[in-house]
C-alpha cells in the first residue's frame, strides 16, 4: 500500500496562514511517513488527546494507531476536537474527535481515512457529499458497541440518513419495509402499530413485545414503537433474539434508532416545511450550538404535524385516520475533563389521530356509529453517563418514560349472524424506571474484549377498558357492558456479559448471556352487565420468574473483504398477566422461550456488497392471537418453529449511480394444538403465523448529478413486494391478507443550503391491506398514492 500524509492545504496563499498550513502539512507528512502499511495494525489501544485543534488531534490519531489520516486545510482550519481518554480503535477516535463537527472519517479501499464532509452538513462549497459507497464498511452499536457491520455475527439490517432525508420519511414505520423479513402490522392505532420481525412481533396488546424499539440503546414502551425520526443518523434492525445485550422483551429481535450527535463547534439552524394531499401539513425547526467549543453542545428540535386522513366514515361523512402531532426533542452532550463524556436527552410527544376501523377489500370507507378518536402523549428523560479509563470504559444509563392512552373506536359488524356494533373505550398509563450500568473491555491487541453489565427496573401499566356491545335483533335490542380493570407492577433485575475472543488471526469466538429475574403483581377486575347474564371477577395474582438465555458465535474473517459466521442464541419473554382475563387461571400466560441456529456470509468489494443469512428457530410456549369469527382469543401454543434466508446485495456502478436489492424467504408453523373457544376446540397445527409472509423483497437506485452552478440534481426510488399471509393464526379465507406490490418515487434539488423535494408513495395507487386480522374479510387499508413536497432550509458554520 502507498503511504500518504495527512495533508492540509491552505486556502489562503499569504503570511501565517501559510505558515501555519505549511507547518501543519510538514507534521502530518513526518507523521504519515512514519505510518504503517498494514491497516490491520490499527487496533483497539489506549488513546488520549486534550481538547484543541481539530488538526492536532488527527495528527495524533495517524501517530498512535500508525495509519494515514487524509483532510484539507479548508475542512479543518478552526475546528476544534472534545478531549478523548480510553481504549478504542482508530475509527472510534476519528468518530469521537469528529463528533459534531460535520466530517466524518471514511475508509478508502487502500486502508487510508479520508475526513469529508457529512452530507447533510453546511456545504460551504455547497456540493452535496457524495454518498457512501456500496462495500464501505458501515460502524454500527448492534453489540452495544462500535464494531465494523461486516464484523457482527448477526443478520442485520441498516437504514441510513440519506434514505430518511432524501425520501423524506417522517415515521420509523415508514423505513421498516426495506429490511427483509421485516412487517409493519397496522390495525388502526398508532399505539396498536405492531413491528414483527421473522414472523413474531406482539400480538397480544398490553404485553410485552417480542420485538422492542431503542433509541441509542435505551428501551421504548411498547406502545410507543411507531414515532416520528428526528436527526437520526441509522437504523438498525438486528433479527433473531436479542435478550443477551439488549434485554428479555427483545426475544424475537430488536430494532435500534442512532440519533446523531449534537454540534460541538458553530452553530446550525434548520426549517423544512412539507405540504402533501389528503390535507398533510407538517413543519419542523432545529438549531444546535456549541456551548463550549470542542467541549459540549446543545441541539433543540421541534416537529408540528397534521392531516385530514385518507379514510371517510359512511355515517358522519368525515375523513378519518389523519394526524395532529407535535414532537420536542432538547439533546445536551458534553465531555467534561479528559475522560468524561455525558448527554441528556428529554423529549415530549403528543400524537392525535383517528382510531380506523376495517374497510371492505377495495374501497377506503368504513362503517362506524362514530368517529373514533386516540391520543397518545408521550415524555422521557434518558441521561447517559460515560467514563473512559485506560483499560475499561464505563457507562451508566437512567431513564424514565411515561406514555398514557385514550382511544376509543366504534365498530360495525352489519353481516354478523346476530348484527351488531362494538364500542371499545380505553384509558392507559404506562410508566417505568430503569438503570443500566456497564463495565466494557474493548477488544484490543490482545484480541480479547468483554462487556459486563446489570439492568434495573420498574414498570408500572394501569389499564381501563369499557367495552359495549349492542345488538339488533330487528324486534328488540340487546345491550352487553364488559368493564376491564388491568393493573400491572412490574420489577425486573438482569446480568449480563458478552465476552469476545479471537483464538486465531481470522477467527474470533463470542460468548454471551444473561440471567434476569423479574416479579410480577397482577390485579385483575372484570364486570359483566347483560340482561341474559352477569359477572364479577377480581384477582390479586404475583409471578416470580427466573431464566438465563445464552449466546455462541464463531466468525471467521475469509478475507479481508468477506467473513463469515455461524451462531447459535436464545430469546426469553417472562411470562405477563394479560388484559381480559375472566379467570384465575388465564390471567398469566407463561413465559415464551426460543433458540435460534444461524449462518451467514458478508462480503465488500470495490463496488458491491453482499450479505446472506440462513436461519431456524424453535419457540416453546408462543404468544399469539386466534379469531376465526366467534371471539378472539389469546393463546401460548406450546410449540412452534420458523425457518428462513435473507439476502441483501449493494452494487455502485459509478458514484452518481447506486442501487441495492433485497429479499427473504420465510416458513413458519405451530406444531399440533388445539384452541378451545366456548368448549369447541379449533386445531391450528401446521397453521402459519400472524402477518408473515413467506416472501418479502424490496429493491431500489439513486442517482445523483451535478447541475449548472452549486445545485445537485438527486433522484431515488424503490419497490416492495410481500406474498399473501393471514391476519390471525386461524388462518381463515377472510383473514387472507393478499400479496401486494408498492412503488415509491423521489427526486429534489440542493445547494447544500437550499433543498426542494418531491416524493410520491404507492407510484400505482395500489389497494392493500396493512393488517385483516379480523374474520370477516375486511381489514385496514395502506395509504392510496401519497404525493409529498418538501422544503428545506439550513444555515449555520
Amino acid at each position: 500500500m502507498n503511504t500518504r500524509p495527512l495533508n492540509v492545504r491552505s486556502l489562503s496563499p499569504r503570511g501565517p496562514a501559510l505558515l501555519a498550513g505549511a507547518a501543519v502539512a510538514l507534521l502530518m507528512a513526518c507523521a504519515g511517513a512514519q505510518a504503517q502499511s498494514s491497516v490491520g495494525e490499527a487496533s483497539v489501544r489506549p488513546f488520549t488527546a486534550p481538547a484543541g485543534p481539530l488538526a492536532r488531534t488527527l495528527l495524533s490519531v495517524a501517530g498512535v494507531y500508525k495509519v494515514n489520516v487524509i483532510a484539507a486545510d479548508d475542512l479543518v482550519a478552526g475546528k476544534s476536537a472534545p478531549s478523548i481518554s480510553g481504549r478504542m480503535s482508530a475509527e472510534n477516535a476519528l468518530a469521537r474527535a469528529l463528533a459534531g463537527s460535520g466530517l466524518v472519517a471514511r475508509r478508502t479501499g487502500d486502508g487510508m481515512f479520508l475526513i469529508t464532509r457529512y452530507k447533510s452538513a453546511s456545504r460551504s462549497a455547497g456540493r452535496r457529499q457524495a454518498p457512501q459507497t456500496a462495500s464501505e464498511n458501515i460502524v454500527v452499536t448492534a453489540q452495544r458497541v462500535e464494531q465494523a457491520e461486516q464484523d457482527v455475527p448477526i443478520s442485520l439490517e441498516v437504514i441510513g440518513a440519506e434514505y430518511i432525508e432524501e425520501r423524506p420519511v417522517e415515521f420509523l414505520s415508514d423505513v421498516l419495509h426495506l429490511a427483509p423479513n421485516v412487517n409493519v402490522q397496522a390495525v388502526g392505532s398508532n399505539y396498536l402499530n405492531n413491528i414483527i420481525v421473522r414472523g413474531v412481533g406482539n400480538e397480544i396488546t398490553f404485553t410485552d413485545p417480542g420485538v422492542s424499539v431503542f433509541v441509542d440503546g435505551a428501551p421504548m414502551p411498547s406502545g410507543l414503537s411507531d414515532f416520528a425520526l428526528l436527526n437520526v443518523e441509522r437504523v438498525e434492525v438486528l433479527r433473531g433474539p436479542q435478550s443477551t445485550l439488549f434485554g428479555q422483551n427483545s426475544a424475537a429481535s430488536a430494532v435500534n434508532v442512532v440519533t446523531k450527535a449534537p454540534l460541538r463547534q458553530g452553530w446550525r439552524a434548520t426549517g423544512v416545511a412539507t405540504l402533501g394531499n389528503f390535507g398533510h401539513r407538517s413543519f419542523g425547526a432545529g438549531f444546535e450550538t456549541a456551548i463550549v467549543p470542542g467541549s459540549a453542545g446543545l441541539r433543540l428540535a421541534a416537529r408540528l404535524a397534521d392531516s385530514d386522513g385518507y379514510l371517510r366514515n359512511l355515517r358522519s361523512g368525515r375523513r378519518i385516520g389523519g394526524q395532529d402531532d407535535y414532537d420536542v426533542t432538547a439533546e445536551f452532550d458534553a465531555s467534561p475533563g479528559g475522560r468524561w463524556d455525558l448527554s441528556l436527552r428529554l423529549y415530549d410527544a403528543r400524537h392525535v389521530s383517528a382510531m380506523t376501523d376495517t374497510a371492505r377489500p377495495g374501497t377506503y370507507e368504513i362503517d362506524a356509529p362514530a368517529d373514533p378518536r386516540e391520543k397518545r402523549q408521550a415524555s422521557g428523560a434518558i441521561g447517559v453517563a460515560r467514563w473512559y479509563g485506560e483499560r475499561v470504559q464505563v457507562e451508566s444509563q437512567t431513564g424514565w418514560r411515561t406514555l398514557d392512552l385514550d382511544f376509543d373506536s366504534f365498530a360495525t359488524y352489519p353481516n354478523a349472524a346476530a348484527p351488531f356494533d362494538l364500542f371499545n373505550d380505553v384509558l392507559t398509563d404506562e410508566e417505568y424506571l430503569f438503570q443500566e450500568l456497564r463495565l466494557i473491555r474493548p477488544k484490543d491487541e490482545d484480541r480479547s474484549g468483554w462487556q459486563i453489565g446489570a439492568y434495573l427496573a420498574d414498570e408500572s401499566l394501569r389499564v381501563d377498558q369499557s367495552v359495549v356491545s349492542d345488538f339488533d335483533f330487528g324486534v328488540a335490542r340487546l345491550l352487553n357492558t364488559q368493564t376491564f380493570l388491568h393493573r400491572q407492577d412490574t420489577r425486573r433485575y438482569e446480568a449480563f456479559a458478552q465476552f469476545d475472543y479471537e483464538f486465531a488471526d481470522d477467527l474470533t469466538l463470542t460468548l454471551g448471556g444473561r440471567y434476569s429475574y423479574v416479579d410480577r403483581d397482577a390485579d385483575q377486575r372484570y364486570l359483566l352487565v347483560s340482561p341474559l347474564a352477569q359477572q364479577d371477577f377480581a384477582a390479586a395474582l404475583q409471578r416470580d420468574y427466573s431464566n438465563s438465555v445464552g449466546r455462541v458465535a464463531l466468525t471467521y474473517a475469509v478475507s479481508a473483504s468477506t467473513s463469515a459466521y455461524a451462531g447459535f442464541s436464545q430469546g426469553f419473554k417472562p411470562g405477563t398477566a394479560r388484559n381480559g382475563a375472566t379467570s384465575s387461571d388465564e390471567l398469566f400466560l407463561p413465559s415464551e422461550a426460543l433458540n435460534n441456529y444461524e449462518i451467514g456470509l458478508k462480503s465488500r468489494f470495490d463496488s458491491a456488497s453482499i450479505d446472506l443469512a440462513v436461519f431456524l428457530m424453535d419457540y416453546e410456549n408462543r404468544h399469539t392471537f386466534f379469531n376465526n369469527g366467534t371471539i378472539p382469543t389469546t393463546v401460548a401454543v406450546p410449540k412452534a418453529e420458523v425457518s428462513g434466508v435473507e439476502l441483501s446485495a449493494n452494487y455502485e456502478f459509478s458514484n452518481a449511480l447506486r442501487v441495492f436489492g433485497r429479499c427473504a424467504y420465510l416458513d413458519t408453523s405451530f406444531d399440533e394444538f388445539s384452541v378451545n373457544v366456548f368448549g369447541t376446540p379449533f386445531d391450528i397445527g401446521g397453521n402459519e403465523f400472524m402477518a408473515a409472509p413467506r416472501l418479502t423483497a424490496a429493491a431500489g437506485a439513486r442517482f445523483e448529478t451535478a447541475l449548472g452552478g452549486a445545485w445537485t440534481f438527486f433522484a431515488n426510488t424503490d419497490v416492495s413486494y410481500q406474498s399473501d399471509s393471514f391476519g390471525n393464526v386461524s388462518n381463515t379465507a377472510q383473514s387472507r391478507n393478499d400479496a401486494y406490490t408498492l412503488v415509491n418515487a423521489g427526486a429534489g434539488i440542493s445547494n447544500g443550503r437550499l433543498t426542494f423535494q418531491l416524493a410520491l408513495d404507492n407510484l400505482f395507487d395500489e389497494h392493500y391491506f396493512l393488517s385483516t386480522y379480523q374474520a370477516d374479510g375486511r381489514g385496514h387499508p395502506g395509504p392510496p398514492r401519497t404525493i409529498v413536497g418538501r422544503i428545506r432550509i439550513e444555515l449555520g458554520r
